[in-house]
């Protein structure tokens, strides 16, 4: 993938030196950063999934917008190659160099910078919603086998099948893999998002998902300056439906873990449904 991935990058800037290698060990994406000869940096990455591909392009050309100069923008795209040339923006990655002092005032940025994402389209009905959700857990069952025992299988169904009973959700445009790691913050302490290969329209709590189980997790102050910024708290409704996404993830996320061999992320996983389980249960 790289070898391709750099041909491209000397056809859509000339003269390019790679600087480093970005690309994440799952191999799902071949990501370099490169300098070109007037010393501008760029990102260069080459998707191995179609799907994922069109997603992040997708997103470039009708929602990352929006973000202004808080987000990279699309210098190039091949769809042959699945690639994509997008300027670098100043920052180091939030979940590296956040002190704790430092925590609540990047949540509150990045909570207003999801509300411009999200608003980037209006909200539109999904009628379908809890099906979908049921269908894909069946799928990620089947495609797990035995990593997801009798136990958590009936529990992640009864789970997802409360859906139902709640009124129909809107969707909007979603980063759909939104937490520290995705945030970059300056010297100056502001935020800007990276990594768009995961957004699609959902349901605009799923890109609550990660953090209500991770950063903020013990951590309430987290948790309502992220809301304060995005401008909206979290009715009895909202806390249902992101308990049904955050079962379809958790499953799905420990089937993909064991395909791409990365335990540590499996673990996470096990972790946030076994603290669903045990919720449940009181």
């Amino acid at each position: 993938m790289r070898d391709e991935l750099e041909e491209y990058v000397h056809r859509v800037l000339g003269s390019a030196e790679v600087s480093a290698d970005r690309s994440w060990e799952h191999g799902e994406a071949c990501v370099l950063e490169v300098r070109d000869a007037g010393g501008t940096s760029w990102y260069a990455k080459r998707h191995r999934q179609e799907k994922a591909y069109h997603r992040e392009l997708s997103a470039y050309h009708s929602w990352v917008p929006v973000l202004g100069g808080r987000a990279p923008w699309l210098r190039a795209s091949d769809d042959a190659l699945r690639a994509l040339v997008m300027s670098v923006v100043p920052g180091s990655v939030a979940a590296d160099t956040l002190a704790s002092g430092e925590e609540v005032g990047v949540h509150e940025q990045a909570g207003a910078l999801l509300r411009r994402f999200h608003d980037a389209e209006s909200p539109e009905p999904w009628p379908g919603y809890p099906q979908r959700v049921a269908e894909l857990l069946e799928q990620w069952i089947a495609r797990g086998g035995d990593l997801i025992d009798e136990a958590q299988r009936t529990f992640a169904r009864e789970e997802v099948r409360r859906l139902v009973e709640l009124p129909e959700p809107m969707r909007v445009p979603c980063h759909r893999d939104y937490t520290p790691r995705n945030w970059l913050v300056d010297g100056e302490g502001t935020v800007r998002v990276i990594d768009f290969g995961h957004a699609r329209k959902d349901v605009w709590v799923n890109d609550l998902n990660r953090m209500y189980f991770a950063e903020w997790r013990g951590r309430p102050d987290l948790r309502d300056a992220f809301l304060s910024g995005y401008g909206r708290s979290l009715a009895e409704e909202d806390h249902a439906v992101l308990r049904g996404a955050a079962v379809l993830g958790a499953v799905s996320s420990i089937v993909w873990a064991r395909e791409h061999h990365d335990p540590h992320f499996e673990a996470h996983h096990r972790d946030v449904l076994a603290r669903l389980r045990q919720e449940a249960t009181g």
